[in-house]
């Protein structure tokens, strides 16, 4: 139930009342002869309307009392003030509807000559009372409950939130750069050869179709249709010299991997190593039996070695946010290597 709403004290007063009901009928079964109702006389329908009697009675005062702390509750946020109205208001209510209430049931069960009224009335005044302080501890649970999963929905709210503009942030690092990379080899082919800066410039469009439609996980399948495109453009610029050759576990193609993972690689592989018809640069792509798929190229190079690793940590940092699982980046024996994570669809986080 919504907290501190009409149903919810409706739902407190019915337990409260049936809870407390109970254990004054068990007393009277059990022990008639020591309490004030030792000679009423003995019946189930004499039972039957005293119980109903004072359920319903006290189903009445302790909504009434449900309320009043309820709407204490959501207008003052003040705690000591909150605990001094919800008193005063309890033993107030209490002193003036307990005394009617136990006046009703007196005259609807005709009396009963074994106790006098005013010990009658007393007796539910005091259980009233008592009554009102289990309302106010229930009312203070809900209300600490309340508070306590705000926080918690507050602080989750800050984390996703926190979380989305980490991922945004790191996203948004990848599109200048590989703008600006693949801005050069077009300016060298326009005017030159235009048929080929015309099938460059239809691969580019298909890479920024990929690169800009704010997906934050994609599936295997497309990444790798997305990888095509992005080695069509590199062969125009290196021709067979860039050699990609696969090994894909089609039961992999509809997991999850981060977009543009697989490019990344393969642009820093072609940045950092030298590519000419002596020294062609071959990389592999190959799915293993462990969910992952890795990218793999010999080591040559370039004499000029212009500062890297951006690339990869913003790769990493972007799978630490999605998931529990981290890329492996291995460089040994000639050969370097990053092995990236693929993701089912329930563990993503």
């Amino acid at each position: 139930a919504v907290p501190f709403s009409r149903r919810q004290a409706v739902q407190g007063a019915v337990a409260v009342s049936l809870i407390i009901n109970l254990m004054m009928m068990m007393g009277v079964f059990y022990g008639r002869s020591h309490s004030f109702m030792s000679e009423m006389q003995v019946g189930w329908k004499l039972y039957l309307t005293f119980f109903l009697w004072h359920f319903f009675c006290n189903l009445f005062l302790v909504f009434v009392l449900f309320m009043y702390d309820f709407r204490i509750v959501k207008t003052n946020k003040n705690k000591l003030k909150q605990r001094l109205w919800i008193a005063c208001g309890t033993i107030l209510i209490c002193s003036i509807l307990s005394p009617g209430l136990a006046k009703l049931q007196w005259w609807a069960l005709g009396g009963n000559p074994g106790i006098g009224e005013n010990g009658f009335i007393l007796f539910n005044v005091v259980r009233d009372l008592m009554v009102g302080i289990v309302v106010t501890v229930i009312t203070n649970n809900i209300y600490l409950t309340y508070k306590r999963e705000q926080t918690m929905l507050a602080n989750q709210k800050l984390m996703e939130e926190n979380i989305r503009i980490r991922y945004e942030a790191r996203k948004n690092q990848l599109d200048p750069h590989f703008l600006s990379s693949s801005r050069n080899p077009l300016n060298g082919l326009i005017g030159v050869e235009d048929e080929k800066s015309h099938d460059y410039i239809d691969n580019l469009s298909s890479v920024f179709r990929y690169t800009l439609q704010n997906k934050d996980i994609g599936t295997l399948e497309r990444e790798l249709e997305y990888v095509d495109s992005y080695l069509a453009m590199l062969r125009i610029r290196y021709g067979d010299n860039l050699q990609v050759r696969y090994d894909i576990d089609e039961r992999y193609m509809q997991w999850q991997i981060m977009p543009a993972s697989l490019q990344l690689l393969i642009e820093n592989a072609v940045k950092h190593n030298v590519i000419s018809n002596k020294v062609p640069l071959w990389i592999d792509i190959a799915t293993t039996p462990y969910d992952t798929i890795i990218v793999s190229n010999q080591i040559n190079p370039k004499a000029d070695k212009s500062p890297g690793g951006v690339g990869l940590a913003n790769l990493t940092g972007r799978y630490s946010i999605v998931s529990d699982r981290n890329i492996v980046i291995t460089d040994s024996d000639g050969v370097f290597s990053v092995e990236v994570p693929l993701i089912k669809n329930e563990d993503i986080k």
